[in-house]
């Protein structure tokens, strides 16, 4: 049996104590360590405020969240997020960026140089190892944002619409950028999107929140092997479960 990384047992979220309108109501989700999962719905269903939940960033209701069996309560530096500005740093440089969770470890001077250099290999950056974040295009933060989040010894990464709004092609390459960086990494992903193919694509698990129902309304497990490329998307399989998401999404 594989092991459970975050559990969420009957969880609401309710933003105004005063009415009882939650935005999310009892929510129960299994997410296994080491998988890809995303959770996907319509503008507006509460997907962002359950990845803020699991972070420790915005409290439950009711019910409860745990990681590896402790009660989410607070933010840790166990759990990474990206959250769609990304909050990276402008003061400080690409190298610095990335460097400052291994400063707040405590890591020596060498240990953070091969640490960062590492992530400054498999993100591409490492012309760019010395500019300020001002200069960088969208897709460069964006691998900047993603180098920080895989540097940390945080084992779960919360990912929080991070290709929104980038142009198609750009997007596809930091989908098989992540994909590689998750290789072998350990972490536990979890995604927030409204792109069907985004999610079907680099996930293991996809959670359909519903709109209407507040709930988890289907889970459809993705069994493609890995390591993916994009050529997957143009099989059968593939497209039918596009379509099948779809028509629920579409219904919740």
């Amino acid at each position: 049996m594989k092991k459970v990384a975050v559990e969420l047992s009957n969880v609401s979220i309710n933003y105004d104590a005063a009415r009882d309108n939650p935005v999310v109501a009892n929510i129960n989700l299994k997410i296994e360590a080491g998988s890809f999962s995303t959770i996907i719905g319509k503008s507006g269903s509460g997907k962002s405020s359950i990845l803020h939940a699991i972070a420790g960033l915005v409290p439950a209701s009711t019910g409860s969240i745990r990681h590896k069996n402790i009660n989410v309560l607070g933010p840790s530096t166990s759990r990474s997020v990206i959250f769609q500005d990304l909050s990276i740093f402008p003061w400080l440089n690409v190298s610095e960026n990335i460097a400052l969770p291994l400063k707040l470890q405590r890591l020596s001077s060498d240990e953070i140089v091969n640490h960062v250099n590492t992530w400054l290999d498999r993100f591409g950056l490492r012309d760019a190892e010395k500019s300020s974040i001002d200069t960088l295009s969208g897709g460069m933060k964006q691998r900047v944002a993603l180098a920080r989040a895989f540097v940390s010894n945080g084992d779960i990464l919360l990912l929080d619409e991070p290709f929104n709004g980038l142009d198609p092609l750009l997007k596809e390459k930091l989908y098989t950028d992540l994909l590689s960086a998750c290789e072998n990494s350990g972490k536990t992903i979890v995604l927030v999107t409204h792109d069907i193919e985004e999610a079907i694509f680099l996930s293991d698990c996809v959670y359909l929140l519903g709109l209407k129902s507040k709930q988890i309304d289907s889970v459809f497990k993705v069994e493609f092997q890995r390591p993916r490329n994009l050529g997957i998307r143009k099989n059968n399989e593939f497209v039918r479960r596009r379509f099948k998401i779809h028509d629920e999404l579409m219904l919740s």
